[in-house]
């Protein structure tokens, strides 16, 4: 196994990390450096050739990237991924992604033009939210703030998660 010790990939590295089954970027965690909007991009690109030994965990870290950036309302980020996956040549369809693009941008109207949701729809995007490999065992409503905010507990097999709506 070789471990490459690059925090800051370049593209080509990724790339070359992506066809290699016997090459990490670090010896741990190299999902929390490959998820980031700058290499978005590139991630995607792996995801069009079943050929590639990683082609999976890319859809994974592509995943977890673009909702966890939805569940921090990350703005700018948002901005980032909302031009990447939209800009995406039609040509070229895989279902997982138009999938994720079309719950990505209905997430993002939500959070760019805010309106009022009702119970169910809430409901639906705190499970949402809760994508990952972890694997969701479910999503229960904790409590009702006189507000109307609802907070949402979400079980996973490691840990639990609350996100407010």
């Amino acid at each position: 196994m070789t471990v490459l010790n690059e925090l800051n990939p370049t593209n080509d590295q990724i790339k070359t990390w992506a066809y290699d089954e016997n090459i990490l970027l670090v010896d741990q965690d190299e999902e929390v450096i490959l998820e980031s909007t700058d290499f978005l991009n590139v991630l995607i690109d792996l995801t069009f050739d079943k050929n590639c030994p990683k082609r999976d965990y890319c859809i994974s870290i592509i995943k977890s990237l673009i909702y966890s950036k939805l569940v921090r309302r990350d703005i700018e980020e948002l901005k980032k991924i909302n031009k990447s996956i939209n800009s995406l040549n039609q040509n070229f369809k895989q279902k997982w992604l138009e999938e994720l693009k079309e719950k990505f941008n209905e997430k993002f109207e939500i959070i760019t033009k805010p309106n009022s949701l009702d119970y169910w729809k809430c409901r639906e995007i705190a499970f949402d939210l809760n994508i990952g490999s972890y694997g969701i065992k479910g999503i229960d409503e904790k409590r009702t703030f006189e507000n109307g905010v609802i907070e949402f507990k979400a079980a996973h097999s490691l840990f639990d998660q609350f996100f407010l709506y």
